[in-house]
């Protein structure tokens, strides 16, 4: 009904820019075009709003830029997940958050989940609960700041936060990559060119020495299946200049895995976030720079003093190594030693 009464509305718009004398079917063609998406962007949303009403009313709920409209029957969570998630979202983006203003959420029974554009449905199971509904707005609310080239996704609240040192720390010292290994070591331009913050480094041979390009290609689905033959046989043979050119004749269109990714990424970005305090997700969001400068500007120092905090944090976050109480060790030695004399006592060995 409602994709109807657009259709009508759409209609009478392109009639009064109906061509006149002058004008060619070219010109109308072009402010269709103009229009159509606007019309598509409306119909989801109404159609959105139409598949809500089979619920019966929605309670309209806000708290600062939130605005929530739920199932009666849900809204005393809903509530209270807006509650918790305000200062989470405070905290995380800042002055940005009034950016959520201009978004809706809808909490009802379960359904298919939606991204109208101006929209957003959290479906909900027969047995609700409060974390439920408040991860889905603040995972939710990270999709309204858009992905991010250079971090490779959305930045939001994190669910885990007693673990992303760590996971970054494990990514550190597992990336096979000279430009990670030396950031490891301690090298502040290798931890640069690492996270891609070097404007026109030869990430090809910068990021990777000889042996790890090989395996790069030796590795990759791709060259498995469609490199050029010849190419790729002398590459896992041995030539370098071979890895070096199947590797830059696709570089543009395939993705050539980054030493450190997203999850390094995300810590190196909150660790300046917490160097910035509250203003720090507007310096990173509100300009048009390279990573490396709006990672400053966001920490509100160099990009070496960041990369030397972030580097000892991730250090200090190394996982602990486990310790095997003294009575575990004592029997797993025994296990050891029985099955050892079983094997010496089988007849192989007589």
């Amino acid at each position: 009904m409602s994709e109807r009464r657009l259709a009508v509305a759409l209609l009478a718009v392109l009639a009064g820019a109906a061509p006149a004398a002058g004008q060619d079917a070219a010109a109308l063609r072009a402010r269709i075009a103009r229009v159509e998406p606007i019309w598509r962007a409306a119909a989801r949303l109404a159609n959105l709003v139409d598949s809500t009403r089979r619920f019966g009313p929605l309670d309209t709920l806000r708290s600062g830029p939130l605005t929530v409209y739920a199932s009666p029957q849900l809204a005393p969570l809903v509530r209270d997940a807006m509650a918790r998630a305000r200062p989470i979202l405070d905290s995380v983006y800042g002055q940005e958050t009034a950016r959520l203003a201009a978004h809706r959420w809808y909490v009802v029974p379960a359904m298919s989940v939606e991204y109208s554009g101006s929209g957003f449905v959290i479906p909900v199971p027969e047995a609700p609960s409060l974390d439920l509904i408040l991860t889905n707005l603040l995972v939710q609310a990270s999709y309204v700041y858009g992905q991010d080239e250079w971090l490779g996704g959305f930045y939001g609240y994190d669910l885990h936060p007693e673990r992303a040192l760590a996971d970054a720390y494990i990514e550190l010292v597992t990336a096979p990559s000279r430009a990670a290994r030396g950031c490891l070591l301690g090298s502040l331009p290798d931890c640069a060119l690492a996270f891609g913050l070097i404007p026109g480094a030869d990430t090809v041979m910068q990021w990777y020495d000889a042996q790890e390009r090989r395996q790069l290609v030796g590795q990759t689905d791709f060259y498995r299946r469609r490199a050029e033959q010849a190419a790729f046989d002398a590459c896992t043979a041995g030539s370098d200049a071979a890895c070096v050119g199947l590797l830059r004749s696709t570089q543009t269109y395939i993705y050539i895995p980054r030493p450190l990714g997203s999850i390094s990424r995300t810590s190196l970005l909150r660790t300046a976030f917490q160097l910035g305090g509250s203003g720090a997700f507007h310096q990173w969001i509100g300009y048009a720079r390279s990573p490396a400068a709006r990672l400053a500007a966001a920490a509100g120092a160099s990009t070496d003093s960041l990369l030397s905090t972030w580097r000892a944090e991730v250090l200090a976050a190394r996982p602990k190594t486990v310790i095997i109480p003294d009575r575990t060790a004592w029997v797993t030695l025994l296990w050891g030693t029985v099955l050892t004399l079983v094997a010496l006592r089988s007849t192989r060995w007589r």
